[in-house]
């Protein structure tokens, strides 16, 4: 895979954060960099897009203290 080399200025304590994080994973600071652009770039999915759907309880209206938001 052909690739580009380019600079970029990072705080160092993140530096030092990333760096910390691609040891631990077995990786170097570049390829945490690289893996972490790809997911930035990846297509978002709406966030409740796969979340549980809620039971539905009979009755009337609110329960009691909760307020309409409606207007």
């Amino acid at each position: 895979m052909l690739s580009m080399r380019t600079t970029i200025r990072i705080d160092p304590d993140l530096y030092r954060r990333a760096k910390v994080n691609a040891a631990r994973s077995g990786r170097t600071v570049s390829q945490l960099i690289k893996d972490a652009v790809r997911t930035a770039l990846q297509p978002r999915t709406e966030p409740f897009e796969s979340a549980p759907e809620l039971p539905v309880y009979g009755g009337t209206g609110l329960m009691p203290r909760i307020k309409n938001p409606a207007p």
